[in-house]
Order: C-alpha cells, then structure tokens, then sequence
C-alpha cells in the first residue's frame, strides 16, 4: 500500500532571503497513467505530497537515488520551462497570457513510447508531430514577455558550452535551450543513467507502467506549476485548450 507524506517533509530552503517561486507550463497525463508516474518519482504535484516510491529488486539502486534530479519537477512533459516573472508581472497575468493563448490551440493526441539506451530514461512521442511542436512554440512565445531574463549564473548551470549553436541561441533568446525547432516532448523518468544501467531501469519501468499509458494520450489541457521554497512544484491552474 503507497504510504503519503505531507509535503513539510521535503527538504528545507537553505537560502534565507524571500522565497520568489518559479512558474512551469506542463503538458501532464491524468488517470492511471498519472498515478503511477506519481509514484515512480515519488511526488504528487496536485496533492502535495511525497509518495513512497516502489522498491525493485532488480535495479541497479534504490528507485529514490535513480530519481533525484525530475522528483520535484513531478510527472510532466515541459512546454514552457521553470521561470521568474518579470518584474511587475504577476500569477494572474500569467494566467490570462495562458489562457488567451489556450483559446487558439487545439488539442493533440501522441502515442508514447520509452527511450532507446541514452543519457535518461523517459517518456517520448512514438513519431515526430508538427501539431504538438506547434502548440509548444505557440505557448513559449505567447508567454515569453512575462519571464525574468536569465541571470549569468543561471545561465552557467546550463553548461552552454555543451550545447549546440541553435541551442545556444534559443538559451539566449527564450530562456531555455529546447524550444521551437530544438524541442523534444519527454516525461522523465529517472537522473542521467550509465549505459549499463539503462536496461534495469528500463524494464522495471515497463513493469511499473504496464497497462496504463494511454494510446494515444490526448493533450487537451495546459497545466501551470508554481514552485514552492524548497524546490518543488505544485499545480496551480489548468487551462483547456480550445481552438
């Protein structure tokens, strides 16, 4: 039976100065196929909480130490990644940006597949969409106005040496280096993996998710996450998509 906690006992914010969240435009699953992502990773973004992740025997380490890096982000398929306001901008604001853009863009349906031996395991389309690539370039741009330019030490953790041109400048341009043409739909599933790794992981996976991912899943909805002072996101609002 998967045993909850409540969310004060995620880690503390060490930094002392005023908490100043960041916000997530997420396409994210709901049903069965949301729970049990939920509890591979260990955290629910719409409760709250941290769930008590399955232990397999056959993998490589405990599923907790493969998860470190996308717990906190929750079960979730980036569409617009983590970002501060502008200054003066607000939640409501970015809300009515969300939901005018929204009110344009149809809904997409994807088939999902898991990835081949590589840095993550995760989620991925089946087959390239220009729907879902549409709809994700329409998003970043309708909302870009209303996010913080990026620091330089933000802009260091990206690493931007290890990126390609494109990637550089869309880092520069959007805040983040995978959007438009560099865009890649994924749910992440566990933290950078040896290659030998890769094959544990990966079959613990299919047996955890057996039977509950949907074909095709519809994306009908646009999610926004706030982040809360220790790093975590939770929902805020959803948003259908209309047109």
């Amino acid at each position: 039976m998967t045993s909850q906690t409540d969310i004060s006992t995620a880690p503390e914010p060490q930094k002392a100065r005023p908490h100043e969240p960041r916000y997530a435009i997420y396409a994210m699953p709901e049903g069965d196929f949301a729970a049990a992502g939920a509890r591979w990773l260990g955290w629910d973004v719409v409760s709250g909480r941290l769930l008590e992740q399955p232990g397999y025997p056959d993998l490589p380490r405990p599923l907790p130490e493969l998860t470190t890096r996308p717990q906190r982000y929750g079960f979730h398929a980036t569409i617009k990644a983590p970002m501060r306001l502008a200054k003066g901008a607000s939640h409501g604001d970015l809300l009515a940006a969300l939901k005018d853009s929204c009110a344009r863009l149809a809904p997409v349906e994807i088939d999902l597949t898991l990835s081949e031996p590589g840095q993550f395991l995760h989620f991925r389309p089946a087959r390239n969409t220009a729907a879902l690539s549409d709809l994700a370039a329409a998003i970043v741009r309708d909302l870009d106005h209303l996010r913080r330019p990026l620091t330089e030490q933000e802009i260091t953790r990206r690493n931007p040496g290890a990126l390609t041109p494109r990637q550089q400048e869309m880092l520069a341009r959007f805040g983040y280096p995978y959007v438009l043409d560099e865009f890649r739909l994924h749910l992440t599933l566990s933290d950078p993996l040896p290659a030998e790794d890769h094959a544990a992981v990966r079959g613990a996976a299919e047996r955890h998710f057996a039977g509950k991912v949907p074909s095709p899943w519809r994306i009908d909805r646009m999610w926004l996450l706030e982040e809360d002072a220790a790093g975590f996101f939770h929902l805020r609002d959803c948003v259908p998509l209309k047109g």
